[in-house]
């Protein structure tokens, strides 16, 4: 009896499991359904690696179930062995498969930045050169003139408030002002942003040295593509090194102390000059109105509404939509869900229009109606590049274009915001635009991506051809119909600053140089009738930082001068000609041709 009574305590029985004779549940040794756990968890670990191995972090889970699987194998339990097998088989190939994607997101990024770095100025190019000479005034009103700070050694940091690395870079700059006599070192922080940011910044933080606001500076100033840039100019005026991005306080330090320039002076690269053909007839732009919305963060222009006239839509930081007319009165605003810095109006048939809103970088693209209510959003795992509306299929309804970063590809989006299709063999697409034909069937999609070539789609995504007048490296780039034959012309930007105007099978119209930046992320161009010819001209920056109007055929036909510093523009388009629209710190100001 008693060896009963142990028996029975030493052994517990496993449901479900029948002996041969007679139907009784076998009985296990104590303890043995932890082994049963450990199958079971190398099952499902195997399973969830699997699942997650395209996030990378599948591995983790695969190298656990393969040591549960191996562990309960190797007891050579009698239960549950095919469980722990797969458990094993599943984990292994979770974890090898998420170990080769995280490989390849790897040398994918890694391929991005590469590009990336290639399209910006090299900085080594202006070491060695005179600086030039500046006027600034800091936000106590004193007067700082670059040229009367010889004798002393200068470091100019170019940076904004919202950039995370540049603010952790002052408290060294800080510690550098503290440190350094002010008759032997000036240190100046250069932003764009306004006076009222930066005051609230400066007072947060408590910023010892001047601090500027100030944009068209002249070159090389003016080529800075990544910030924070920081400029180190010694005793005589000579830029001795240029850091693009964080430095810590030793570095930063070793080259504000460091000993003049010892090399010979170098000349300063001659600028870009410009390739296009002056008009017969001279133009000017003609200032017609200006309007102030502070804040303003976004410009777009086009149809918005029923009376078929364009209007000019500007978002401020408070998600406000200001809708404008040509006069240049306020019609109405409406309040939007997000803050939007890229905009653009697209068509409905049935519902009126709808207005597209990202930022780039951003997670997703989110498609709102003409009261501000959200409609629907398109995520986007890795970042948008970029998105535009266009008529694919000739139902007089826009779909959207999305460019993704990373590896995500170039999709087509249907206007409730389903997928039609994707092209991922293009990796990551940097500028991307879609023009719709009268016929569908000439209906056609362009991208540049990260080689740097311009690919054309047809309306389905199928490629056509891969372009690269020049040979060239393009990221910034768009198209349009410019006229009533269906004629489409392609303008990008080269990495060295050509711009080059080009039909859909890389037939080039005319090229000229713009000014380098790394706009890629905004918008570089407009497009619309200016001079009421019927045919469509652009607006771009130039190399010497004039907005300049040009017709496809390559004819300039007026300018803004020093506009390095403006924050958008459009083309709205009249009966009688366009109206040039920008935006800059808040200000809106229309300009039309006039003889």
């Amino acid at each position: 009896m008693m060896n009963n009574q142990e028996s029975n305590h030493d052994e517990v029985p496993i449901h479900g499991l029948s002996s041969q004779a007679g139907g009784s549940p076998k009985k296990l040794p104590l303890g043995s359904h932890a082994g049963v756990g450990i199958a079971v968890a190398s099952f499902v670990l195997g399973l969830v690696s699997l699942l997650l191995s395209l996030f990378v972090i599948g591995f983790i889970f695969g190298i656990v179930g393969l040591v549960f699987g191996i562990v309960h194998l190797s007891k050579r339990l009698p239960f549950f062995k095919a469980m722990a097998v797969w458990g094993v088989v599943l984990s292994a190939i979770g974890s090898l498969a998420g170990i080769s994607f995280g490989v390849f997101y790897g040398i994918k990024i890694h391929q991005v930045f590469s590009e990336m770095e290639e399209i910006q100025p090299q900085a080594e190019d202006y070491i060695g050169i005179a600086a030039p000479d500046i006027k600034l005034t800091d936000m106590d009103g004193n007067e700082i003139i670059l040229s009367q700070l010889k004798g002393k050694r200068v470091v100019l940091d170019f940076w904004a408030t919202w950039c995370p690395p540049c603010k952790e870079e002052i408290p060294h700059f800080i510690m550098l002002h503290n440190e350094v006599k002010s008759d032997t070192l000036v240190i100046v922080g250069i932003s764009s942003e306004d006076k009222s940011t930066l005051k609230a910044f400066i007072k947060k933080i408590g910023i010892n040295y001047p601090i500027v606001s100030a944009d068209n500076l002249p070159f090389p100033f003016d080529q800075i593509s990544v910030i924070p840039t920081t400029f180190f100019i010694d005793c005589n005026g000579i830029i001795q090194n240029v850091l693009v991005g964080y430095n810590d306080y030793d570095t930063l330090k070793a080259n504000a102390v460091a000993e003049n320039y010892k090399g010979e002076q170098k000349t300063a690269p001659i600028q870009p000059q410009t390739g296009l053909k002056d008009s017969e007839i001279k133009y000017t732009l003609k200032l017609q109105w200006t309007l102030n919305i502070p804040g303003a963060v976004s410009i777009c222009a086009g149809n918005w509404g029923n009376d078929g006239k364009e209007k000019i839509l500007v978002e401020d930081r408070n998600r406000n939509l200001h809708i404008t007319g040509l006069e240049g009165q306020i019609q109405s605003s409406i309040k939007i869900p997000e803050l939007f810095l890229q905009t653009e109006i697209g068509k409905y048939k049935q519902n009126g229009y709808r207005l597209l809103g990202y930022s780039n970088w951003g997670r997703k693209v989110t498609v709102v109606d003409t009261n501000g209510m959200k409609l629907w959003e398109y995520k986007a795992r890795m970042g948008v590049d970029g998105a535009h509306f266009g008529d694919l299929d000739g139902d007089n309804t826009d779909e959207l274009i999305v460019g993704m970063n990373g590896s995500g590809g170039l999709h087509a989006v249907s206007c409730d915001g389903k997928q039609r299709w994707k092209v991922t063999a293009i990796g990551n697409v940097w500028n991307q635009a879609v023009v719709a034909g009268r016929d569908p069937k000439n209906t056609l999609v362009f991208a540049t991506e990260a080689g740097g070539t311009v690919r054309v789609y047809d309306s389905n995504g199928q490629i056509v051809r891969t372009l690269q007048p020049l040979e060239k490296y393009y990221a910034q780039m768009t198209a349009s119909l410019i006229d009533a034959n269906d004629d489409i012309q392609v303008v990008a930007i080269g990495a060295d600053g050509t711009v080059v105007a080009f039909n859909p099978t890389g037939q080039i119209a005319w090229t000229t140089s713009s000014l380098k930046q790394s706009s890629w992320r905004t918008s570089n161009f407009a497009c619309g009738d200016m001079d009421g010819d019927g045919r469509k001209d652009w607006a771009f920056l130039e190399a010497n930082g004039d907005l300049i109007i040009a017709t496809s055929d390559g004819t300039k036909l007026a300018f803004l001068p020093s506009q390095k510093g403006i924050e958008g523009f459009s083309i709205c388009s009249g009966l009688n000609g366009g109206a040039l629209v920008t935006m800059s710190k808040g200000n809106i100001s229309s300009y039309s041709l006039s003889k």
